[in-house]
């Protein structure tokens, strides 16, 4: 893919500093971070600048995380907002890990979303994946606790823990949010966003983290975005992107392979 709209900007940003800063924000770029990068700039050409910051987004392959025998079950809980594909991206993971030879549980503990626990379970067997039981009203982090108390001691590899879509201003569920983590005292966190929503996702990361702290993200619908200003976005958190997708398909969890979108950038 090729970014448009911030190769225009990156080019306008040193001939016309106004017009590149208001390029980069129409590209979904925040503005914290077209801040940050004007800096840079003083010192680094410019593919080098934004090598790095897209860099520092790269994440280690997810089996190596989790190849910890002693460790198991290792457990992965998802976060986001409604709407960004968070329990597709928890089937798609699912898939990827039975691929690789684990043997993952998935545990629909979005109890409150209509029609949530029969998606994710609907995904489950399709794709063959032992599944949880779950009900709407029950308790996220009762689930969260059975998952982990029936596979103690077992050769079950990854818990893997949808909950919720929630928006982080939203403090009730952002509170019940926090009790499932000290219930279930993941080994991963994942924030799910869609690489559409651009700038805004600022408020978004910075609300999760602060209320359950962010060990990775997953970036959606990165085959529909035309600006490309949330990976940029994202750089200034210095937190591994753990997979990116395209499309509906299982199999569509690629790495994030930052020497693959700098032509994309500058």
């Amino acid at each position: 893919m090729v970014f448009e709209g911030i190769k225009k900007a990156f080019s306008r940003l040193t001939e016309d500093k106004e017009e590149g800063r208001k390029l980069l924000l129409q590209a979904g770029v925040s503005l914290e971070v077209v801040q940050e990068i004007e800096r840079e700039l003083k010192e680094k050409p410019l593919r080098e600048v934004v090598y790095e910051r897209l860099k520092a987004l790269t994440s280690p392959p997810l089996d190596s995380l989790i190849s910890n025998k002693n460790a198991w079950p290792y457990t992965i809980i998802f976060f986001g907002v409604n709407g960004v594909g968070k329990t597709t991206a928890v089937a798609k993971v699912g898939k990827k890990l039975l691929d690789e030879g684990f043997k993952p549980l998935i545990v629909p503990a979005d109890t409150y979303r209509a029609g949530a626990i029969e998606q994710l379970e609907a995904h489950a067997m399709k794709l063959n994946i032992p599944y949880l039981s779950s009900r709407y009203g029950a308790d996220p982090a009762s689930l969260a606790f059975e998952a982990k108390k029936k596979n103690a001691g077992k050769k079950l590899s990854v818990i893997l823990i949808d909950t919720a879509g929630r928006v982080e201003i939203e403090k009730n569920l952002m509170d019940q949010m926090k009790k499932i983590v000290r219930v279930a005292l993941p080994d991963l966190k994942v924030l799910v966003v869609d690489a559409l929503t651009g700038n805004a996702i600022v408020k978004q990361v910075e609300g999760y983290e602060e209320a359950v702290g962010i060990d990775a993200f997953i970036v959606t619908k990165v085959d529909a975005d035309t600006r490309g200003g949330v990976f940029l976005s994202l750089s200034k958190y210095k937190k591994p992107i753990l997979f990116i997708s395209k499309g509906q398909e299982y199999n569509s969890l690629d790495q994030f392979k930052p020497e693959d979108w700098v032509d994309s950038f500058v």
